[in-house]
């Protein structure tokens, strides 16, 4: 391994690993005269001859593992974290320009806002869900290697449905009717289905072969549930996904009186410029999660992973975050995409819902065809 291959931040790492006290490399003789270099090189100068290189590698392959706790302990803010996500040389070559893409947005949608109003504005957006969402940690004894689990149905961990959800920064926060296509063989529900599935007002359920959403379920959610509560002028901003970029089926059901405008967000920027994906579907799963842990925990008798059980609890909770108390966070949630300037103090609904109950939760009532959470908002 050639010292000139390293980075300058395996560079720095290197230089701020040799400052640190706790570091064994001090006990070296050869070492301290390196350290001795380093402290008198600058951050924009070579910090060590080349000829040393052998020396630095070795040393740092001895001792890699335990670099995070000395430069932790040194307050640089460094820490050993999870790799989340891998990307190419190429993925960040491509970084400003898609930031420059993602603030053109932004300006275009403000610009959007200042000649309208806020309540025209809305942005809509699909999030997958397992029929059976299992926590994936559990305790068990220190050195266990394989660590099992019961489920009521291994088929419900590997299926999934998905809610189709509208949110705006104006006085509506939510549309009052939440969009959900579950799974199903064939793509439509039977005859029995349709005459025994439970049915909610602010629930429109659909269904597909793959739970996923589709051209035609998306232009059934224009015309069905968005249009209907739309009125005046409306700025639709939406993510690149193709299944969304066909327009023209969207316009043989818009409404002629309505002026329609959607403004497409730019592909790979979405988690950071779409209110949906920066708050609003993670503090809607974490609730969801909440109920369903509360139902495995107590070992109920009740199939979460059951259609009208599905329904039930959406219906409820999608029924609990419509409230005013938590208008706050979809308006927190276009002020952190930039979108709007003000910032808004929100509370996370499924803490103030849940946290500070003590002991059984005896609000909660459980049947085998009935679901009810009665969760009261002071």
């Amino acid at each position: 391994m050639a010292f000139e291959n390293l980075s300058q931040a395996q560079l720095n790492l290197l230089r701020m690993s040799f400052l640190c006290k706790e570091f064994p490399i001090q006990k070296c003789r050869r070492a301290k005269q390196l350290i001795s270099t380093t402290r008198n090189a600058s951050y924009d100068s070579e910090i060590m001859p080349s000829q040393r290189s052998d020396v630095v590698c070795q040393v740092f392959k001895s001792y890699s593992r335990k670099l995070p706790v000395c430069i932790s302990s040194m307050n640089y803010g460094i820490c050993d974290r999870k790799i989340t996500k891998f990307v190419t040389e190429k993925h960040l070559q491509e970084e400003p320009d898609r930031k420059k893409s993602a603030d053109e947005c932004v300006a275009l949608v403000r610009s959007r806002i200042q000649a309208y109003r806020l309540d025209c504005l809305w942005n809509a957006d699909w999030s997958r869900l397992e029929y059976e969402m299992r926590p994936g940690r559990t305790l068990d004894l220190v050195g266990a290697k394989h660590v099992l689990a019961l489920t009521r149905s291994e088929n419900s961990m590997t299926h999934s449905y998905t809610v189709m959800m509208c949110v705006s920064p104006g006085a509506r926060k939510y549309l009052s009717v939440l969009f959900i296509t579950l799974q199903k063989d064939k793509g439509v529900f039977g005859p029995i289905v349709k005459r025994t599935m439970f049915r909610s007002s602010n629930l429109h359920v659909t269904a597909s072969t793959s739970g996923k959403m589709t051209k035609e379920l998306f232009v059934e959610w224009c015309e069905k549930v968005f249009f209907p509560q739309m009125d005046g002028h409306c700025l639709f901003l939406e993510d690149s996904w193709p299944t969304f970029a066909d327009q023209e089926a969207v316009e043989e059901v818009k409404p002629e009186e309505l002026e329609y405008e959607m403004i497409m967000i730019p592909p790979k920027v979405t988690g950071q410029i779409q209110p949906l994906d920066v708050v609003c579907f993670r503090m809607y799963k974490g609730y969801f999660r909440k109920v369903s842990n509360w139902l495995f925990l107590n070992d109920q008798p009740v199939q979460v992973h059951h259609r009208d059980v599905i329904l039930k609890l959406h219906s409820l909770i999608y029924q609990q975050f419509i409230s005013r108390r938590f208008e706050n966070l979809i308006a927190q949630a276009w002020h952190l995409s930039g979108y709007i300037d003000r910032s808004y103090k929100y509370v996370n609904p499924a803490e103030f819902c849940f946290d500070r109950v003590v002991g059984p939760c005896e609000r909660v009532l459980v049947s085998v065809s009935l679901v009810a959470v009665e969760v009261w908002l002071v």
